[in-house]
């Protein structure tokens, strides 16, 4: 059953504009309305800094949870891309979310503000995760991150980005990643589920947004069956690192990441799965009004825990 109060929410949304109709300005301000918030949450250090990838500069933000005076050594790090359909989005909506997975799981977390579309269409910002992710490992002592356990996450969008890093840096030496965390994902861009249908209107993330996103963002239609963004499409997802999934059970997407979490455990990777019945798509937004949200942000912070400190 829905939470109460993301129904009441969803009530007064529905009532306006859908957000299919805005062009990537107007989504940007209703998405930096929703996300973004003037008080950060304390005990997280926060330090602004730039990517340099060769190709393009990212701004990005790393947030380090408040440490003892005899606390030492370097800690694990979650590379954090946001969500936004590839189209929204950036370091302020999504910085909350970065300083509870801090908080919660005693690591550093790296925000990236990758390239967005209509102005960049793919792969441009499934290349800046990859280069992002690249460049974090390269860098991690002068940070205080110890380069044998990072770890890549994100939401939605940043979340199928997530899922094409951990698997694409299985065998790079030296840059393989530790975990992925993943925030209900889109994992293929063209399927027929029962979620897509059920759910296809009236809960934030309509059909019609999931389409306006990926219209925006792709170029071709051959670009839809790339398995960089159709994650379930990959052929083997043998020696990827062990993951997190955590899905909303009023999600368009409910289906495919079932679909996704079953692919990764008939690969041999281990798989924590989590479905949370009252929630909706994008519901890491909504830590404030649903228990259910706070339950998930406990389960991931515990999952970076046991995967990335050594006991």
């Amino acid at each position: 059953m829905l939470d109460q109060n993301i129904a009441a929410v969803l009530q007064k949304l529905n009532a306006g504009p859908a957000l299919e109709t805005m062009d990537a300005p107007e989504q940007r301000k209703f998405f930096s309305a929703m996300r973004s918030t003037p008080t950060p949450i304390p005990g997280v250090e926060s330090r602004d800094l730039q990517i340099d990838t060769g190709n393009v500069v990212l701004n990005a933000r790393l947030l380090s949870p408040v440490r003892e005076t005899n606390e030492e050594g370097d800690l694990p790090c979650l590379v954090y891309f946001h969500g936004g359909g590839w189209m929204v989005g950036g370091l302020d909506t999504h910085d909350q979310s970065g300083r509870r997975l801090a908080l919660g799981a005693g690591i550093k977390v790296l925000l990236v503000a990758y390239r967005l579309a209509p102005e960049n269409h793919f792969p441009a910002a499934h290349d800046d995760a990859l280069a992002s992710t690249t460049w974090l490992f390269d860098h991690a002592r002068e940070l205080g991150v110890d380069p044998t356990r990072i770890a890549v996450g994100g939401e939605s969008a940043g979340a199928n980005m997530a899922a094409f890093v951990a698997t694409e840096l299985r065998n790079a030496p030296g840059k393989q990643c530790a975990f992925q965390l993943l925030f209900y994902p889109m994992a293929q861009v063209d399927i027929d589920t029962a979620s897509r249908k059920e759910f296809a209107e009236g809960h934030l993330v309509t059909i019609g947004l999931h389409n306006k996103c990926l219209n925006t963002y792709l170029e071709t239609d051959s670009q839809r069956t790339d398995p960089r963004i159709s994650i379930l499409l990959r052929h083997d997802l043998r020696g990827s690192p062990p993951a997190f999934i955590g899905v909303g059970g009023n999600d368009i997407f409910l289906d495919e990441d079932r679909l996704y979490a079953a692919r990764l455990t008939d690969a041999g990777v281990p798989v924590e799965y989590h479905e949370y019945p009252s929630l909706i798509h994008g519901f890491c937004g909504f830590f404030e009004l649903a228990a259910e949200v706070r339950t998930a942000f406990d389960d991931a912070g515990q999952a970076l825990r046991r995967a990335l400190h050594r006991v």
